[in-house]
């Protein structure tokens, strides 16, 4: 597209605005993105994203070796997606 000199204001107030709406979208994905990476998940829900999916026995073991992080809510007990996927790619053996 040629711009003339005339036209040159007008073409970068043009510009400017769909930077912002591509920059809107942006930080929309970005908040879901982690609002689904912050995502709660029961004990069960975090053992069946490993691969083979580890037992009970295991998932508390390593939660008490900090290879995960538990969050205790009302008495019940929850991992962070985001962080049992990052334990995920750490042990090898059970990455998808």
């Amino acid at each position: 597209m040629f711009v003339t000199f005339e036209q040159l204001p007008k073409a970068a107030t043009e510009i400017l605005q769909r930077m912002d709406s591509i920059e809107a979208v942006l930080s929309r994905l970005e908040a879901n993105q982690k609002k689904e990476s912050e995502k709660l998940l029961s004990a069960d829900q975090a053992r069946k994203l490993f691969s083979p999916e580890i037992s009970k026995p295991t998932l508390i073991r390593w939660t008490a070796e900090g290879k995960l992080i538990c969050h205790r809510i009302g008495g019940r007990v929850f991992y962070r997606q985001s962080e049992v996927m990052q334990a995920v790619t750490k042990l090898k053996k059970y990455s998808h």
